[in-house]
């Protein structure tokens, strides 16, 4: 399946809480891109608990991501190649209590997202990259809000509990509209993905979760935010993120590549 470029694409990767799945979904999209010959720069900005070093593990000290946001370094400085043809990264640093990003007030935030306009642009017209993807920070951080603010194609990632779903329904339904209107001249394209939904075999148990997510798909659609994709709760999967010292991305990515390649088509056409 090969996916047309129009625009230059910019996706973000979000989600409400952790442990949603969310940065497997977003080394899964950039794996599967570059390998179609697409040009990928994957970006870690999950400044608080940063886990693409083990998907793709540096190959020599790297310069975070971070430097180039407070101008210490241009992007080109914190571009490293991966294992994999076409596939870059940029690692986020270490989480530290006193990294700078992290204590900055709403103004240093504002400069941060002008760097960040800045850099998407660069490493599309200057770089080459056919596609830039954030791994971004859950929650409402601003810097979480900037990588948003920053991209004009989103994925929101979430697992179907009670608690999750409230919350996740009150970010896109107030943050996200309000995204809407910060580059009126770039419409935007946001959609959410069902992950690690429950698989019964309990039939009663079966009606209800499925009742719950059309309750709340419904309600999430209501908000111009489309579901992409329902993803199943896989042992397989759960099994190879767990076991072995370093993370099989091509293996791991193939456990969901159907669904991955329909997000992929809702975001790209």
């Amino acid at each position: 399946m090969l996916y047309v470029i129009v625009v230059m694409t910019t996706i973000t990767v979000h989600s409400f809480k952790g442990g949603t799945g969310k940065s497997l979904i977003a080394v899964s999209m950039a794996y599967t891109l570059s390998r179609q010959g697409n040009r990928v720069l994957l970006i870690d900005g999950d400044y608080y608990a940063p886990c693409l070093a083990t998907y793709f593990m540096p190959r020599s000290k790297f310069i975070p991501f971070t430097s180039f946001l407070d101008g210490k370094h241009k992007l080109d400085d914190v571009v490293n190649s991966t294992a994999f043809e076409n596939l870059f990264i940029c690692y986020a640093p270490p989480p530290r209590f006193n990294v700078e990003l992290l204590q900055a007030g709403s103004k240093k935030h504002g400069q941060y997202l002008e760097r960040l306009l800045q850099g998407t642009e660069y490493a599309h017209s200057e770089l080459g990259f056919d596609y830039v993807i954030f791994d971004n920070s859950s929650g409402v951080s601003l810097s979480a809000i900037n990588q948003l603010s920053c991209s004009n194609k989103s994925v929101n990632v979430i697992i179907p509990t009670k608690y999750g779903v409230h919350s996740s329904f009150t970010l896109l339904s107030t943050i996200y509209k309000n995204l809407r209107y910060f580059t009126p001249d770039q419409p935007r394209a946001d959609f959410f993905v069902w992950n690690q939904v429950p698989q019964p075999t309990d039939a009663s148990m079966k009606d209800t979760i499925s009742s719950f997510l059309e309750y709340w798909t419904e309600k999430i659609e209501s908000v111009d935010v489309p579901l992409a994709t329902s993803i199943p709760y896989m042992s397989e999967l759960a099994t190879a993120m767990t076991v072995g010292d370093e993370l099989d991305v091509p293996f791991i990515s193939s456990l969901i590549q159907t669904h991955v390649d329909a997000i992929l088509k809702r975001l790209i056409g």
